[in-house]
């Protein structure tokens, strides 16, 4: 748990992945996405295709609950908890070379070749991973974000790729504010763990919390399936709301987000980039 001066992930060990680790990295599969799939991303900024990563859901919780079992071992954990609440709130990124079921994954799966499709590239960078998971309990809502102000990177030629590990009920999946892509507009990034905007004096940049009050009915995505996969634009706001239910399951995400190699990075990071 975390108090209000101690909000976010914090630095354990060297995230950065040596050059040989990235040389190992195999040529992923190919993959060809429906052309009404890519239309339906570049209208409404998301799209789902259930069942994609089915099969790597089970090494996907493998690698996760790792994480999750000695978080220090790995970059950025956080538990997004203020004191006295109830259940817990994980995240943490950076860890593909670290844990071998995210390794796996990224070489062997067709995740690069349908970022690539998707983003309309003939090659996609990999910006990071990012892992997430509340347990059975858990009132602490994600709150409406945009993704991209969180990120060292400029650019709109981007995708996010979500993998549910676990079926989710309506009530508490994922949300999605479709077509906000198409707004151009930033947001400052927020602390999930009370939902303050972090300080910033980017003057091009708003609150999301105006948005917020103004959304009444958000895109909602409810899988019918242990696993689906969501191609969002980091444009969209998104968040989890809190999991009420008394059955002991944990609602976990995989994500993984990349962008063209044409990007402009204002850090430049170790990474891969396939072709």
């Amino acid at each position: 748990m975390q108090t209000s001066k101690e909000k976010g992930n914090h630095v354990t060990v060297d995230w950065r992945p040596q050059a040989q680790v990235i040389q190992r990295l195999c040529t992923p599969p190919s993959y060809s996405a429906q052309p009404e799939d890519i239309a339906t991303f570049q209208k409404e900024g998301v799209v789902l295709i259930p069942g994609v990563f089915t099969d790597w859901v089970d090494r996907l919780r493998a690698g996760l609950q790792r994480n999750m079992d000695q978080p220090d071992d790995y970059a950025f954990p956080c538990d997004s908890v203020a004191p006295g609440g109830k259940g817990r709130f994980f995240d943490s990124y950076c860890n593909w070379h670290r844990i071998p079921e995210y390794t796996a994954f990224l070489s062997d799966s067709f995740a690069a070749s349908m970022a690539c499709g998707f983003m309309a590239s003939h090659s996609a960078q990999l910006f990071h991973e990012h892992v997430f998971c509340k347990d059975s309990g858990t009132r602490t809502a994600t709150p409406w974000h945009h993704d991209l102000p969180y990120y060292c990177v400029d650019g709109w030629q981007n995708v996010s790729i979500y993998i549910s590990l676990d079926f989710t009920p309506a009530e508490t999946a994922v949300r999605f504010l479709a077509g906000s892509h198409r707004s151009e507009k930033l947001y400052f990034p927020r602390h999930f763990l009370d939902g303050s905007d972090y300080v910033q004096d980017d003057p091009k940049m708003a609150s999301v919390t105006t948005l917020e009050e103004k959304t009444s009915a958000p895109l909602n995505y409810n899988p019918a399936t242990p696993c689906f996969s969501i191609f969002v634009l980091c444009m969209a706001p998104q968040r989890h709301r809190f999991n009420s239910n008394a059955e002991p399951f944990l609602p976990g995400g995989w994500a993984t987000t990349w962008f063209t190699a044409s990007a402009r990075e204002k850090l430049l990071r170790p990474s891969k980039i396939w072709a």
